[in-house]
């Protein structure tokens, strides 16, 4: 739910379309001015690939979407070692209704799977940091990370690595006091194997 700027209360989520003639993914956001009684859907990214969406708000209104990248889904195991698949992000200044500077972010590495993302806002002893979760590898979903932006994703110089071995999905929350709580996929052999959870404490993302 949105908390500043001309659409203080909307409710907004990730979403994806796939084009039927091309089947091409395109991420975009489904909006409700009325607290879910009714949805709109917002412009695809100008961007092809996404889906699995992400969404947060920043205090400037700004919205930061940041998608799985499937592109490349089909060539996961054929494509070459140099094909890497990257997540893709863009902004919206119009509470998601269309978005803008799509890119794929180099940083972000991938093996097209699910991430997450969460914004805490500063306060008087801590600046503004946005978090990211996922299995940073270009092939294989293992070694759950997550990384830490102190200037709203244009770089991630902080990261914490949170399971060594097989892991995938990924669902950050704000537990309070300095804290980070990551629910995720993982296992020895295979990384769907349990589902585990870990308390994080953010100075520990360094």
């Amino acid at each position: 739910q949105l908390k500043y700027g001309p659409h203080t209360g909307r409710l907004v989520a990730g979403a994806h379309l796939i084009q039927q003639r091309t089947n091409e993914y395109y991420s975009m956001a489904i909006f409700s001015d009325d607290f879910g009684k009714t949805w709109q859907a917002g412009q695809k990214l100008p961007l092809e690939g996404g889906n699995e969406s992400e969404i947060v708000q920043f205090p400037s209104g700004d919205l930061m979407i940041n998608s799985r990248n499937y592109s490349l889904i089909d060539l996961q195991e054929k494509r070459p070692e140099d094909q890497v698949s990257h997540r893709i992000v863009a902004l919206s200044k119009d509470g998601g209704q269309s978005w803008q500077q799509a890119r794929r972010d180099s940083t972000l590495i991938e093996p097209v799977c699910q991430g997450s993302l969460l914004y805490l806002e500063a306060t008087s002893s801590s600046e503004g940091l946005l978090f990211f979760s996922n299995p940073p590898h270009a092939k294989e979903r293992k070694d759950l990370t997550v990384k830490a932006s102190p200037n709203q994703g244009q770089s991630w110089p902080y990261a914490h690595r949170i399971y060594d071995g097989r892991s995938a999905y990924s669902d950050l929350v704000d537990l309070g006091q300095g804290r980070l709580g990551c629910l995720f996929e993982c296992g020895r052999v295979w990384a769907y194997e349990g589902i585990a959870f870990r308390s994080i404490l953010v100075q520990d993302i360094n």
